[in-house]
């Protein structure tokens, strides 16, 4: 397994976490408990410092460690990732290790730029993301630590071969957590990703249970290859090819928990094939066919267990520290 500790992380207070700069609240505290024994001002290990913006730029011995906007080339979150026995992994197996949190908040850190001067509120947010601020300005470790969505079945290592090519065609493959072998898989950085790429998914179907496909030219045909996933939980459609039409071919996924359709061509039509999906829980639909008081009730009555977000949200802090966006009913047109 890859070296990521439990899901929560080093307790930090953060007042007023969308004010504050995500470097310096977010990032170099984290890189100071986790980090700074081996890359600081008394030893570099690699002749690598990551005590400050200058050094991160800098980077080691065998060049840049942060990429920004390209988190697939980032060495530092390889390095990451690697598996603890591994001699280049870090930190050291016998040092204590990043969290999932943690490793997430990174990946959104350089996803996002990897800026140094940047407030937390300048930066897109994700539904995965929010809870781990909100979780900040509270001080509590145990608020980012969510119930699972992940189905409750276990699978095999995932194929080191597999792995790599599809990293080797541009793919953010990252694992998601210490206790399954289940993987996440980002096309981000692949716009014109078809079926050639997709079909590199087939001998990793049993691991993948994340799946981006955000501003690709898929469309649905290609979605075919989805059918082969039996463990899909969370799909980014978002600003892809996909019409009706390619969300009849979901029907079969009996663990799919999320799917952000913005920006794409669906209308109510295509949303009506999600209606067996039991698990179904959230569906984002900002920028789509689907428009006006009469579609939206419809929706709500077909899908009464689905959060639907049109895009007019609010945020809401609960009981439980965490972060949660839920819908507001759209204007009447």
């Amino acid at each position: 397994m890859v070296g990521i500790a439990p899901t929560g992380f080093t307790k930090r207070k953060i007042d007023n976490i969308p004010e504050a700069n995500v470097y310096a609240a977010v990032v170099a505290p984290l890189l100071q408990e986790k980090c700074i024994s081996c890359h600081g001002s008394s030893k570099q290990k690699g002749k690598l410092r990551l005590d400050a913006p200058e050094f991160i730029d800098k980077g080691g011995k065998n060049g840049a460690i942060v990429i920004a906007g390209k988190v697939a080339d980032s060495e530092l979150m390889n390095r990451l990732l690697l598996p603890k026995s591994d001699e280049h992994h870090m930190p050291p197996k016998e040092k204590n290790q990043l969290s999932e949190a943690e490793i997430k908040l990174l990946h959104w850190w350089i996803e996002s730029g990897a800026q140094y001067d940047k407030k937390v509120k300048e930066l897109p947010q994700s539904a995965e993301i929010q809870p781990l601020l909100a979780a900040l300005q509270n001080g509590s470790a145990e608020a980012a630590v969510t119930p699972s969505i992940w189905p409750e079945v276990k699978v095999g290592v995932p194929d080191a071969k597999a792995v790599q090519a599809l990293s080797a065609a541009g793919a953010v493959v990252l694992p998601l957590g210490q206790d399954n072998n289940f993987l996440s898989v980002n096309f981000i950085n692949v716009p014109k990703a078809g079926a050639k790429e997709l079909a590199l998914l087939t001998p990793l179907a049993q691991q993948i249970v994340s799946l981006r496909l955000s501003g690709t030219a898929i469309g649905d045909k290609e979605l075919n290859a989805l059918v082969e996933l039996p463990h899909l939980t969370k799909l980014f459609l978002d600003g892809s090819k996909i019409s009706d039409a390619g969300l009849q071919k979901l029907q079969s996924a009996k663990y799919l928990n999320y799917l952000n359709l913005v920006n794409t061509k669906v209308s109510k039509a295509g949303l009506m094939h999600l209606k067996n999906i039991k698990s179904l829980r959230e569906v984002y639909v900002f920028q789509t066919g689907i428009k006006g008081e009469q579609d939206w009730q419809e929706l709500k009555r077909l899908l009464p267990k689905v959060t639907i977000d049109t895009g007019g949200y609010v945020v809401k802090t609960l009981v439980s520290d965490t972060t949660q966006v839920t819908e507001a009913p759209p204007k009447a047109q």
